[in-house]
């Protein structure tokens, strides 16, 4: 006898049932809009599911939820007295999927570049400790926080625009070897090769490249940086992520620099002008790039890595310790 079907809908749930005189199935269904899961981590879905017998569905359905699978429910019934003997939770179609929707929150992201994509203070180590042992000159671990603090201390009067660039390249190097002791030293010599150095050190916070790959295609992204062109360039151009970014600012091509109004004005407009509620700054400086940000009138997120005391939170909108962190804002 060909059955006969019937479909009831009860508290967002829709029942499927047969009639035919045995025991019914129903199939309990529910859709959400789905992102990308991984072929694997399907399977391993599946197995979950199927182990559990539809158990925790709370948790299950909260999965789904985020990554916008089907989920359905066979109940085996008793006809006569409507008791679940059997029950099996599956995934239908292996995947089946609806059509993505995406809405991003704003139009363009606008990423610092040191400590913030890239992995500075390594760069840092790693060409200040190679440049002393090419000159000759002993290194040793307490030299790197002393050289930060002074270094900071510069690029902060850069930032005041009481120093230039050209300034910053020997004064550093200058006021380091004062106080270690060390002389005759050509500082220009010195500077050549410790950019070289940053260069050849340059490397990419753990989970950028993929952050940066995974978002290109949904937001416009660019960078902009307090920098040195000779050093950011050829770092950018050695970048796998590059062409991910549709306009690279560097102060040292602009002649302004972050936190200035008029270095993103200049952003602003290069970027096309919108409003300004759809800019997001993204940097580790809570002065060059967020209060700049801020006070400019876009909206900021502070790449917190170490988790220091927020003594600017007037300024920041967000607050995130781990780059993967910005899809719950972007969405």
């Amino acid at each position: 006898m060909e059955s006969r079907f019937h479909i009831r809908e009860h508290n967002s749930f829709s029942y499927f049932g047969s009639d035919d005189g045995s025991n019914r199935i129903l199939f309990k269904y529910r859709s959400y809009f789905p992102t990308r899961l991984s072929y694997t981590l399907h399977h391993h879905v599946l197995f979950f599911l199927g182990c559990t017998g539809g158990c925790h569905e709370n948790t299950i359905d909260k999965f789904y939820e985020k990554y916008g699978y089907h989920r359905r429910i066979a109940l085996t019934c008793n006809k006569q007295t409507g008791q679940v003997q059997h029950k099996k939770t599956y995934l239908c179609n292996a995947p089946t999927r609806i059509k993505t929707i995406t809405h991003m929150k704003y139009s363009w992201i606008l990423f610092d570049a040191d400590n913030t994509l890239f992995d500075f203070t390594h760069s840092q180590k790693k060409a200040l400790e190679h440049t002393f042992e090419a000159f000759g000159i002993k290194y040793h671990d307490d030299l790197f926080p002393l050289f930060t603090a002074l270094n900071n201390r510069i690029w902060k009067a850069f930032d005041e625009n009481k120093i230039t660039h050209e300034e910053i390249k020997t004064e550093r190097f200058k006021v380091l070897f004062n106080d270690i002791g060390v002389k005759n030293i050509n500082l220009d010599l010195f500077n050549i090769k410790f950019i070289d150095n940053l260069i050849l050190y340059s490397k990419l916070i753990v989970g950028t490249e993929q952050f940066i790959l995974n978002m290109h295609k949904k937001v416009n992204m660019a960078i902009i940086t307090n920098g040195m062109k000779e050093v950011q360039r050829p770092r950018f151009d050695n970048c796998k992520i590059k062409d991910k970014f549709k306009h690279i600012f560097i102060s040292g091509e602009m002649g302004l620099s972050k936190p200035n109004k008029e270095y993103f004005e200049i952003v602003h407009k290069i970027t096309g002008n919108a409003e300004k509620s759809k800019y997001l700054v993204v940097g580790d400086n809570i002065i060059a790039d967020v209060w700049g940000g801020k006070n400019y009138g876009f909206d900021t997120c502070w790449y917190n890595q170490h988790k220091t005391k927020n003594e600017k939170k007037e300024f920041t909108d967000y607050e995130i310790n781990k780059i993967e962190e910005l899809s719950m804002i972007l969405t």
